[in-house]
């Protein structure tokens, strides 16, 4: 496991050795930046969003099964902000967080990831894209449950000239989320949480100027894997933002590539633990487990009694099911008053191969 570091983490650093200038002054786009030498790959990029959201509409489940990669988001984004636990942890901890092995800075990551999780838009729920305004940012900024949280109030002129930028029209959509988040992160409205704050208005931005129809920007584990979010980001505060603008295209290319042949998988797997419960439950119990399931990962044998309506003689019959079909592993006994906690492993190993392929 990767132990939290609150203190220590990549946007402290950049925080410390690159504060806000006295005098900050809203300059975007750069007058570095050149939208026509971006344009072709920009294209490229937008085709690859379009053929994620068909395939969304394509596969009847997939708005469920998408519900497990805004956790993913939520781990990853924390990860890059220092606060690292690793995925399965936080799906141990979703199962149980009252008996959780975690240290207790990891319990304050994983209760952060879960809260940043929950701010964002459901796919599976959303059908109108909120306004983003002020009231929107405060809302996820308070989502972040960060100590370090103390210099949002007094930002309000600077970030309103931010959020009059997303209504420029002569810029490319996606080239004016790449200037957005570069803008956002230099100015620092959040301290320590900037970062955070930015990667989920991203997604909110990405819906509201319709480079995607469903709510799915979702780039954080990507910027994990590539190791040069930091430095990239660094890098445009000046003449470098053309090269962060490429940066941040090419990450969200290979980010659509790998969820885009991820969905058939994942409507494979909600078939399958489907076909592995039918003996055990009813279709109208099943549909509300499986939507907890993605969204959380696991679940222990009490709450499935407790929450789902799963009568106690059918408890065991169907959890049994499920692990006798491979989807899910048992992780601690039911003896005693440590009841058993079973993690929807098939579904973390479906997530992580892809981007094994992408490698």
């Amino acid at each position: 496991m990767h132990h939290s570091n609150i203190l220590n983490s990549p946007e402290d650093e950049a925080f410390r050795t690159k504060p806000r200038p006295p005098q900050y002054s809203f300059n975007i786009p750069p007058s570095a930046f050149r939208q026509d030498q971006l344009l072709t790959l920009a294209a490229q990029v937008q085709d690859l969003l379009t053929q994620h959201d068909r395939c969304i509409d394509e596969y009847p489940h997939a708005a469920l099964c998408m519900a497990a990669l805004t956790l993913e988001e939520a781990v990853y984004s924390t990860a890059l902000a220092g606060l690292s636990v690793e995925f399965k942890e936080v799906m141990y901890y979703t199962i149980d967080p009252h008996r959780s092995n975690l240290s207790p800075l990891d319990v304050r990551a994983a209760s952060s990831i879960l809260s940043y999780r929950n701010a964002l838009p459901a796919l599976i729920m959303s059908r109108t894209c909120p306004e983003i305004n002020l009231k929107l940012i405060g809302d996820f900024f308070v989502s972040l449950q960060s100590p370090q949280l103390v210099r949002f109030k007094g930002y309000e002129s600077e970030l309103n000239l931010w959020l009059q930028f997303i209504d420029n029209q002569d810029i490319h959509p996606l080239l004016k989320l790449a200037l957005l988040q570069s803008e956002f992160y230099r100015l620092q409205p959040a301290a320590l949480a900037s970062g955070r704050l930015v990667r989920q208005l991203t997604v909110i931005a990405a819906w509201h100027l319709k480079v995607m129809r469903h709510p799915a920007l979702y780039l954080s584990r990507q910027f994990c894997n590539s190791g040069r979010y930091h430095k990239q980001f660094y890098s445009s505060y000046g003449a470098g933002i053309n090269d962060w603008c490429e940066y941040f295209l090419r990450q969200t290319a290979i980010t659509m590539q790998a969820n885009t042949a991820v969905l058939p998988q994942l409507e494979d797997l909600y078939r399958r633990l489907q076909a592995a419960g039918r003996n055990a439950v009813s279709d109208k119990i099943f549909q509300p487990f499986a939507a907890a399931m993605f969204k959380n990962g696991g679940i222990s044998s009490p709450l499935l009694f407790k929450h789902f309506n799963v009568a106690r003689s059918s408890v065991r019959l169907f959890l049994d099911s499920l692990v006798d079909a491979g989807l899910f592993s048992e992780q601690s006994g039911s003896s005693g008053s440590r009841p058993a906690k079973y993690v929807f492993t098939a579904l973390l190993d479906v997530l992580s191969a892809r981007w094994e392929r992408q490698a």
